[in-house]
């Protein structure tokens, strides 16, 4: 949440690419969870973890951040 709210990082998306590789399942479901509130336009990393990681939970937060960006983009609700 630091990351979203401080307001000293412009673009987010690196910061939570990294995140998605902690070690920590939580964390990387995290990163998922605010890569779509802050709507990160390059989330190569979020189509990994929805379709490799090794946490059944981790993939299907993922998958279904994925899957509610893309609806949003579709409906024109932001670029992509």
């Amino acid at each position: 949440d630091l990351l979203r709210n401080d307001g000293t990082i412009r673009d987010v998306g690196p910061w939570l690419a990294r995140l998605g590789r902690d070690t920590d399942p939580a964390v990387r479901a995290g990163a998922a969870r605010l890569a779509f509130e802050c709507r990160v336009r390059s989330t190569d990393w979020l189509d990994e973890l929805a379709e490799r990681d090794p946490d059944p939970l981790v993939r299907s937060v993922a998958d279904h951040y994925r899957q509610r960006s893309n609806a949003v983009r579709a409906a024109g609700g932001f670029a992509p």
